[in-house]
């Protein structure tokens, strides 16, 4: 049986965020997870066979920015990288209306590669990618039909944005508001890698 941890520690990435007219603002996104469970009965592809400890380590791992423990886990479980576990997550307030308003308010089930990307450890999210070469991993979503690319646009994650991009994600994914990734680009850099690749 595995060791009781503490849930109620918040989770903290800081990230830079694009404004309407292309500055930036520092925000904090806090993640308050709760005990990660496997969504396989809310997703069809989320592996079944893959024991809890390891999935809340990998989750773990994932929200404590430990890229080394991250590619271990990936390299001894590769269907981690479509694993999905349910949490307390939460965008910051700063950025909460405009996730809101394009997103959706649900954000559910997340990937490991989604969760790196809310949180901004983005060398973590390169990671995942890196080790996945599944495209299922690019196509998953999450909340209200949101894609990874969709949240990597939203939070102007611009080497998330460009090696999405590179592994084939579709820009043109319309999410349950109507919106693609394009629309939701409000950082001119992104938005020039969203119309140049």
């Amino acid at each position: 049986m595995a060791a009781a941890h503490s849930t109620s520690a918040a989770l903290q990435g800081d990230r830079s965020l694009p404004t309407s007219h292309g500055e930036n603002r520092r925000q904090s996104l806090t993640i308050r997870p709760v005990p990660a469970e496997l969504a396989a009965s809310s997703h069809p592809s989320s592996p079944t066979d893959l024991d809890p400890a390891v999935v809340q380590s990998y989750f773990e791992a994932i929200g404590q920015n430990n890229s080394e423990q991250v590619r271990g886990l990936l390299s001894n479980h590769r269907s981690l990288a479509i694993a999905r576990a349910r949490g307390n997550y939460r965008f910051d307030r700063a950025v909460e209306l405009q996730a809101f308003k394009c997103l959706g308010a649900y954000l559910g089930a997340l990937t490991g590669l989604q969760l790196a990307i809310l949180l901004g450890h983005t060398g973590v999210a390169l990671d995942i990618i890196d080790v996945s070469f599944d495209q299922e991993l690019l196509d998953q979503t999450f909340g209200d039909r949101n894609t990874t690319l969709h949240l990597a646009v939203l939070l102007g994650d611009m080497e998330a944005t460009k090696a999405l991009l590179e592994r084939g994600a579709n820009r043109n994914t319309k999410n349950a508001k109507g919106f693609t990734a394009v629309d939701l680009a409000n950082h001119p850099d992104v938005a020039d890698l969203l119309s140049s690749q």
